[in-house]
């Protein structure tokens, strides 16, 4: 089901269910991540649900998502958080140690919006199109988008991804679209997720 219109960039918290007729084929981007081809085959038959948490601190106004994934047959995945204030978290889990850092992304802005790679070179452009324009009065006058950049401990991959919305068969979906690069291999993935409520 399409998100409602009250559903935004600020308001994520509720269940998504990942559409893979509508995504990418999510195959090259595991496999470049090192996950091993028997679970990248269970994970291809599986059907996930994601359920978004976010919210702001009231004393610093830094806003959090909280994500937790569930397959099917109640098989738990990954969970994620991401605080939108640029600062670095570890994570760690079966497949290895990340660093993952997190922030609003302005598309609007008149130069060239910027990736959060050490190097700091213009963003991805496949990372930036597509996306619909939210109404301001719906976001509060702040940024668009989520933007989040991971780098795995120990290997030269690093994946930066943004979150938004998207316009698709004229219903507007919640995306996540990544830009992954391992050994000079690069993969660019788009991940499309269905409201299905609180």
């Amino acid at each position: 089901m399409a998100a409602p219109p009250e559903i935004t960039i600020h308001n994520l918290s509720g269940q998504w269910f990942f559409n893979k007729s509508m995504s990418d084929d999510m195959n090259p981007l595991m496999e470049l991540q090192g996950v091993p081809w028997l679970v990248r085959k269970a994970a291809a038959m599986m059907s996930v649900t994601a359920r978004l948490t976010q919210t702001t601190d009231a004393a610093t106004g830094t806003s959090s998502i909280q994500i937790e994934t569930t397959a099917t047959g109640g098989f738990k995945g990954e969970d994620k958080t991401y605080k939108l204030d640029g600062s670095e978290t570890r994570t760690e889990n079966k497949f290895g140690v990340s660093h993952v850092r997190a922030q609003w992304l302005n598309l609007s802005e008149s130069d060239q919006p910027r990736s959060m790679s050490p190097e700091g070179g213009p963003l991805d452009p496949y990372l930036a199109e597509d996306w619909i324009e939210e109404p301001c009065e719906k976001l509060e006058g702040k940024p668009g988008y989520v933007q989040v950049y991971v780098v795995q401990e120990g290997g030269e991959g690093t994946a930066e991804q943004v979150f938004g919305f998207c316009m698709i068969d004229g219903k507007r979906y919640h995306v996540q679209k990544t830009v992954a690069t391992k050994d000079n291999k690069t993969v660019k993935v788009r991940a499309v997720y269905e409201w299905k409520g609180q």
